[in-house]
């Protein structure tokens, strides 16, 4: 039987992130509620970008627990890069799972589609310190070996 290698390509996710700490002034006023067309706007690169719970090693532990390499591409020596779309919402719910390039191999997307849907809530995106909805493109790499 072959040794089949579940690889997770991070791109999205592998960005510098940087801290900086800010003196609170318990004088400024609160920042005014978003309007209706912000609070729907999706981010595709937000200030804080959405998190997996535990970060990126968890949700490659996550995947590689769960995902099962479809029988019908072993046998047949498929391998490839499923790219899947989906949206964080502002309560870090997954949604709008799909793929982000068609005519990838149907077996392989079914199953990156069906692990994606499976996700935890992620700790949502953030933007002037407000939950908001972001975006993102995961590419799921499946390698026979």
């Amino acid at each position: 039987m072959p040794i089949i290698l579940i690889l997770l390509g991070l791109m999205l996710f592998t960005g510098n992130v940087t801290y900086a700490q800010v003196p609170i002034n318990e004088n400024v006023e609160a920042l005014p509620p978003p309007s209706s067309s912000e609070s729907d706007t999706i981010y595709q690169h937000p200030e804080q970008e959405a998190e997996f719970p535990g970060g990126k090693s968890s949700m490659i532990k996550y995947i590689a627990k769960n995902l099962v390499y479809p029988e019908d591409a072993v046998i047949n020596g498929i391998s490839g890069s499923i790219q899947v779309f989906f949206i964080v919402e502002k309560d870090g719910q997954v949604s709008h799972v799909e793929l982000a390039k068609p005519n990838q191999d149907k077996q392989l997307s079914k199953e990156a589609l069906r692990i994606v849907k499976m996700f935890p809530k992620f700790l949502p995106a953030r933007q002037n310190g407000r939950p908001v909805r972001s975006s993102i493109v995961l590419p799921i790499n499946f390698l026979l070996k």
